[in-house]
């Protein structure tokens, strides 16, 4: 802001003498109209709808599937789907799903919440759910032995005095980490009551706090054995924690070493699993 008016008549008076509209102008005058609007948004919203405007504004990578050409019939969204992942993205009930009912399979009322019901269904916690956590780390398996890293999923036994096991562990050169991976969901009640002055958590908030809490059940017991601890953290709508990028970044950077791939396509390939 060094060099502009400090008052608005004196802004646009300046403005109207420019020969040549300097690059990025526009968007450096409503950045704060934008922020302010924001945050006076959030304070006077609900935390249900608080939460939803958050959900519109995460990384745009979370939304590339909506916006990108499909590729294969693979990668086609139907009509439904493509309808389905809009509603669960603003936090909207599902065509045919009551907002004022009951659940079908745990009896658990449902209100202006509904979305987050089938991520934290307890009827569904060995099904969907688990389901969905083993495609992903299977993929993301598949993906780093592609880019020359040994991989193990379930490693067992992973220490002998412990029932503790992580999902993954990858070996490269005598180097060992592992991966734990969970899928918060940032419209889930628990999260949108738990911020301060009544808002939700942010996304970042919600990505470490669920990293914090893989850190502490991993992190000592990997040391043990000389290991490193990266969890996986990924929202169910694609975004994901610190650590993770920190370990996509680990095993990008050895199929680069191999010349297997380039930096940059690794990376590409090893984050596509949050699509």
């Amino acid at each position: 802001w060094d060099g502009l008016p400090s008052n608005a008549a004196d802004l646009f008076h300046s403005c109207r003498q420019l020969t040549q509209v300097p690059f990025g102008l526009q968007k450096l005058l409503l950045f704060p109209i934008q922020t302010s609007s924001h945050r006076r948004l959030m304070i006077d919203s609900s935390p249900v709808d608080s939460s939803r405007i958050q959900a519109l504004g995460l990384h745009p990578s979370t939304r590339i599937c909506l916006t990108t050409l499909p590729s294969t019939d693979d990668t086609l969204l139907t009509n439904q789907e493509w309808s389905d992942f809009v509603r669960l993205r603003v936090g909207s009930s599902f065509a045919g799903v009551p907002v004022d009912g009951k659940c079908v399979l745990c009896n658990a009322a449902m209100s202006s919440e509904v979305t987050a019901h089938p991520f934290c269904c307890p009827k569904l916690r060995r099904l969907g759910v688990t389901d969905r956590h083993n495609l992903v780390a299977r993929t993301f398996a598949a993906a780093a032995r592609r880019c020359g890293v040994s991989v193990s999923l379930e490693p067992s036994p992973f220490l002998p005095d412990s029932h503790k096991k992580p999902d993954a562990g990858f070996t490269h050169v005598g180097s060992a980490f592992y991966t734990d991976f969970t899928f918060p969901h940032l419209h889930a009640p628990s999260r949108i009551h738990a911020g301060s002055r009544g808002l939700p958590l942010s996304e970042f908030q919600v990505l470490e706090s669920a990293a914090s809490s893989k850190r502490s059940k991993y992190v000592d017991l990997c040391a043990k054995i000389d290991a490193f601890f990266l969890p996986a953290v990924i929202s169910t709508f694609g975004s994901f924690s610190q650590d993770f990028q920190a370990l996509i970044d680990k095993i990008a950077e050895v199929a680069d070493a191999e010349q297997r791939m380039s930096l940059k396509t690794a990376r590409f390939m090893l984050s596509s699993v949050t699509a």
